[in-house]
């Protein structure tokens, strides 16, 4: 049997977040644990005082912090160059030596202070349970404002989840384009690892939405052609694998999204997704609209438009 170090690694990962990296920190040193764990922090290169707010915390006896030794041309910042942001993501986890893994961005905060505890005696009394997650709220930084709503859904800053090979998010591109939605692509891997429990009894973690974060200041166009090229991804990693299916429908999903948005008329698919695109095309059968349930709802002026953009060779008897 493997032994770890650390019961829980918990990944941080920080760009420029000197407004809120405190109150991400102060929420996990207020964890109320009788086990070891460790914070292990990746900055990518942060040009404000992150690094330096970071710095001024200290390990405890129950608690270690790690972060990660990294300065402009060494051997991380050439790969995160050649790899995109996401490699961060992959990077930090991989310095991770706990045997469960939570996640929190520097921006976000945990809500309950025995998140951790709570989290870890269900993932040890339930080895069938790959990954758990608890309640979340959205904080609205411009207004300084809640949401009144409590989510139930799988959120990553809820996350805890056995730790793993996490190779898939080491060079994640495709087209030659890097891919951004790390969280998409971790979902889909717990998901072919084991279950996954909701504990309710864990008060709400905390996503901030600000206008700071690279999520939110991408298009809504870009962010559409991004879950399709996430998908499209997985779908080639999981090919030939007893997951492939559901990969298939993550990319159909993913292409009724992206008609919504009505970014595909600006999209030219064979440049964007590659010459695999024809055969994905014909492969998803995707011409033929009773396959996609959802777009009934949908049906509009553009419709044809996108059958012509995404099918080569379209014909209007599909």
């Amino acid at each position: 049997m493997h032994e770890y170090p650390f019961e829980i690694s918990v990944r941080i990962i920080t760009y420029n977040q000197e407004k809120y990296i405190a109150q991400a920190l102060d929420s996990i040193f207020q964890q109320q644990v009788d086990f070891p764990i460790e914070i292990v922090i990746g900055d990518d290169f942060s040009t404000d005082n992150t690094l330096k707010i970071i710095k001024s915390y200290r390990s405890t006896e129950k608690i270690k912090l790690k972060i990660l030794n990294r300065v402009q041309g060494d051997q991380y910042s050439i790969l995160r160059t050649k790899n995109g942001r996401l490699y961060n993501f992959y990077d930090t986890l991989a310095h991770c030596s706990g045997k469960y893994i939570c996640f929190l961005d520097g921006d976000d905060w945990w809500g309950d202070p025995m998140k951790l505890k709570k989290q870890y005696h269900f993932m040890e009394n339930n080895p069938k349970c790959f990954v758990s997650s608890h309640p979340w709220k959205v904080y609205y930084e411009n207004t300084g404002q809640f949401d009144p709503r409590v989510n139930q859904g799988d959120r990553i800053l809820t996350r805890m989840m056995r730790n793993t090979n996490f190779d898939i998010l080491k060079m994640p591109r495709y087209n030659g384009t890097p891919i951004n939605s790390a969280d998409t692509v971790l979902m889909f891997l717990s998901k072919t690892k084991g279950h996954h429990f909701i504990i309710n009894d864990i008060k709400p973690a905390f996503y901030r939405i600000h206008g700071e974060a690279i999520w939110s200041i991408i298009s809504t166009e870009a962010k559409a052609e991004d879950r399709l090229r996430t998908r499209l991804y997985l779908y080639d990693w999981f090919r030939n694998s007893p997951f492939e299916k559901r990969a298939k429908e993550s990319v159909k999903n993913a292409l009724i999204r992206l008609y919504h948005s009505n970014s595909f008329l600006e999209l030219n698919f064979e440049n964007s997704f590659g010459e695999k695109w024809q055969k994905y095309a014909e492969e998803f059968k995707i011409g033929k609209l009773n396959y996609f349930h959802r777009f009934k709802r949908y049906v509009g002026r553009y419709k044809k438009k996108f059958l012509k953009k995404i099918i080569p060779n379209y014909r209007s008897t599909y």
